[in-house]
């Protein structure tokens, strides 16, 4: 309890004096250490002001440390402490010899720094990752740190191994700042009705990258384009590109034939094949069995040596890669093979897989966008240009057999309006 003790300037009483001199140190003062604290954070949120009332512009340099510090009235050893958090948070830059910059702006900063001097963002947005990281999820956390750089924004990693461990994760990510969640996870471990628990019960809006039915709002996309629009392009620039190539059938690889409640690549295929007048559709699904490779082979032996296959995804690519070996084929003389999102071993197959980019940066940046605009109380969703499809060029889709390098180029981008993400052992 402190108490507040008014002396009256006529005592003249010794005892009086010495009294209310043991008195106050006990009950008002600051320690030195906690008083430099203060200071110190002082001078962190001046600078932070300074800089965010354009009285410090982007690129500028900072008085010296001796003119700042008779600025704060505080010591220069504090006005140096505090420029060097700034700079190890990239607000600030220290140049050798030159002295401080100003390397980003502070709109997205507010508030007093905490204990630990950790600066709060208005921006501040948690990310949590639910029984990962996984072969999808892993690049897509990369992602976010990118796009949270370009649009400013501080994340708060953290996983969770259950839904009751998940919820109590957002309600801490509240309590430390954040405005809203993004929620990371593979379909095969969103359960229904804890899903709708977790949401239900979110101190937080809580972003994801499926629809949730009867959470629509919150998924990173409209409905009505959510998950379709790549997955078609990418299939009308797969098949574009193997016809363009002179292959006589372009067949499809895939798990199931039909799962959940939207088309699914199966369905984009037989489309595009039907829309251009390619033939035969030639569709084929393969589960956990192996053996079905075989049988699968079989009905595709007709057409060895005109056949490219466009499959699911990099992991029904890379079986069939090693099914066409065990049975005799010789890739891509025998047959072309292009997958889809580019996990990290479709590289050390024999041949390199061709596959598709999954656009990670697309949509970590989009999670993010719909975060910010949850957090604002804004329920429709802003306008984003969508990526054109991105093509890593191996040795498996049989281009460099069929076409000079250049052309091979000029067709990826110019005639089929796509992206080449990279080019490797080609």
């Amino acid at each position: 309890m402190l108490y507040r003790l008014n002396v009256d300037a006529n005592v003249k009483t010794n005892a009086m004096a010495v009294e209310l001199q043991k008195m106050q140190p006990q009950c008002s003062t600051v320690s030195e250490r906690e008083q430099d604290r203060f200071v110190y954070e002082r001078v962190i949120n001046s600078i932070i002001s300074l800089i965010r009332d354009e009285k410090y512009e982007i690129g500028g340099k900072l008085p010296p440390i001796r003119e700042l510090a008779e600025q704060f009235d505080c010591n220069f050893h504090t006005v140096r402490k505090a420029i060097q958090f700034l700079c190890d948070d990239g607000i600030l830059e220290k140049r050798s010899r030159l002295g401080n910059f100003v390397r980003r702006n502070t709109s997205h900063l507010v508030g007093k720094p905490q204990s630990k001097v950790q600066i709060v963002s208005m921006r501040r947005i948690g990310i949590l990752l639910y029984r990962g990281p996984t072969e999808f999820s892993a690049p897509l956390l990369m992602e976010f740190e990118r796009a949270a750089i370009s649009m400013e924004i501080q994340l708060d990693f953290q996983s969770a191994a259950t839904w009751l461990n998940a919820l109590e994760i957002v309600e801490d990510m509240k309590k430390t700042g954040c405005r809203a969640a993004v929620l990371v996870a593979d379909r095969d471990n969103l359960n229904v009705k804890e899903v709708h628990q977790l949401f239900n019960r979110s101190p937080l809006p809580l972003v994801t990258g499926d629809v949730i039915a009867g959470y629509e709002t919150f998924c990173h996309e409209p409905p009505e384009i959510h998950g379709h629009w790549y997955d078609r392009q990418s299939m009308r620039f797969q098949c574009g590109y193997f016809h363009e190539l002179g292959y006589g059938a372009i067949a499809y690889l895939g798990r199931s034939v039909f799962r959940g409640s939207r088309k699914d690549k199966f369905s984009y295929y037989r489309e595009v094949m039907e829309a251009t007048g390619m033939s035969p559709v030639l569709g084929r699904f393969v589960d956990d069995d192996a053996e079905k490779f075989n049988e699968i082979l079989g009905a595709w032996a007709p057409f060895r040596g005109n056949l490219a296959v466009i499959c699911e995804d990099d992991v029904e690519a890379m079986r069939l890669v090693i099914a066409a070996a065990k049975s005799g084929w010789t890739l891509p003389r025998d047959m072309a093979i292009m997958g889809f999102n580019n996990f990290a071993f479709s590289k050390y197959v024999d041949p390199p897989l061709t596959t598709i980019q999954f656009p990670y940066d697309y949509l970590a940046g989009r999670l993010l966008l719909r975060a910010m605009e949850l957090s604002s109380g804004r329920t429709e969703w802003s306008e984003v240009e969508l990526p054109a499809p991105k093509m890593v060029l191996r040795r498996s889709c049989g281009g460099v057999d069929r076409f000079p390098r250049e052309e091979l180029r000029a067709l990826v981008t110019e005639r089929l309006k796509a992206q080449l993400f990279a080019e490797e052992s080609v």
